[in-house]
């Protein structure tokens, strides 16, 4: 038997699909590019600078923070949980919680915190 018809038949249909995709006049229903929208860039955990600034903006007749501990609620969570203290207090006794604004944080319960820090 002899195989060069078959050959020369299958080298015909590589060849001609080849033509097939490289054709660019072949595209029919070009698939939509998806926008995918850039990320935008997480809140990084407060500072005691930042958290100090945010108390005193809220509180202003409060005693000054002198030290802060800042870490997130829980893993994945967009709240932090501040502990703080005040004045001459070496000890974080008080806490506040911090949420995410629009690019900013903001505390939570101001007149709850601001009365205890009076």
């Amino acid at each position: 038997m002899d195989i060069r018809p078959i050959f020369i038949s299958l080298l015909g249909l590589v060849l001609f699909g080849c033509e097939q995709q490289s054709n660019p006049n072949n595209v029919t229903n070009p698939s939509p590019i998806d926008v995918i929208e850039p990320a935008l860039p997480a809140l990084p955990t407060p500072t005691q600078a930042i958290f100090s600034e945010l108390f005193a903006a809220a509180c202003p007749m409060a005693p000054k923070v002198n030290s802060a501990a800042c870490q997130r609620e829980s893993m994945g969570s967009s709240n932090v949980i501040c502990e703080y203290g005040l004045g001459t207090d070496e000890y974080l006794r008080n806490e506040a919680t911090l949420t995410k604004g629009n690019s900013e944080w903001v505390l939570q319960d101001v007149e709850t915190i601001c009365a205890s820090g009076a």
